[in-house]
């Protein structure tokens, strides 16, 4: 089963996709470097403390 059949599609459809695919990339890096979390990670786990730096 082929999702996207590249000798039925146009070229017009392909850039449309890698479009919407670099749209995606830039706001996902925008958001991570304004400060959003997105994921969250692994729930229930706890982030390690640093230890203390003394001087």
């Amino acid at each position: 089963m082929i999702l996207l059949d590249p000798a039925a599609t146009d070229g017009i459809e392909l850039i449309g996709i890698g479009i919407i695919i670099v749209g995606l990339a830039a706001a996902y890096y925008l958001l991570r470097k304004a400060g959003f979390v997105i994921g969250g990670g692994v729930a229930g786990k706890t982030p390690e403390e640093k230890p203390p730096q003394n001087g």
